[in-house]
């Protein structure tokens, strides 16, 4: 079984951008890894190898064109206990982008979380609440031209995700990335 989600996945830049902000936080709790942050967009939980194919199928059919996502505050979530970075406003192509990767999974019987959907990049988990005052961040712009499907490997001291692929965003047809990682 492998332990799968889509997410907007960082490069780099928007990384380090990010990682700045969490430092700059002043959280009490551990710190998720700068290579993990992350905007989650559809949690698969554990599916098994041979349905690996015809989940990357059902995400080449999704449409979407590139947006920016401007993450601008931190939120405390006590019952789960972590701290979010989020935007103040949700821009609607990734709201569309979100249910379309929904629908393509539920084509292929994975059903979606009932939950309402909350885009956000946990930046720490197992937080103390309550937390001290944290001065807001300044925003970070993220231009998303891709969304790509994860890979969680859990580990004593927190998972490890791995790109499995990814898929460009664009007006008519994303398409599929080159596989890059492995």
């Amino acid at each position: 079984m492998r332990r799968l989600f889509f997410a907007l996945w960082p490069d780099i830049d928007v990384r380090c951008e990010l990682a700045l902000r969490q430092n700059l936080a002043g959280i009490r709790g551990r710190l998720v890894s700068r290579h993990n942050l992350h905007i989650t967009l559809c949690f698969l939980g554990g599916q098994p190898d041979e349905s690996l194919e015809t989940i990357m199928q059902a995400a080449e059919k999704v449409r979407s064109r590139p947006f920016t996502v401007v993450l601008d505050h931190f939120e405390i979530w006590p019952a789960p206990k972590i701290v979010s970075l989020c935007p103040g406003h949700v821009p609607q192509a990734l709201v569309d982008l979100q249910k379309s990767l929904s629908r393509a999974l539920a084509c292929i019987g994975i059903p979606a979380e009932r939950r309402a959907y909350r885009p956000h990049i946990t930046l720490a988990r197992n937080i103390t609440v309550p937390q001290p005052e944290m001065v807001q961040p300044e925003s970070v712009n993220w231009l998303v031209e891709e969304f790509s499907l994860i890979e969680s490997h859990r580990h004593p001291q927190g998972p490890v995700y791995r790109a499995l692929n990814s898929w460009l965003l664009k007006h008519e047809n994303p398409g599929r990335l080159v596989t890059r990682f492995g």
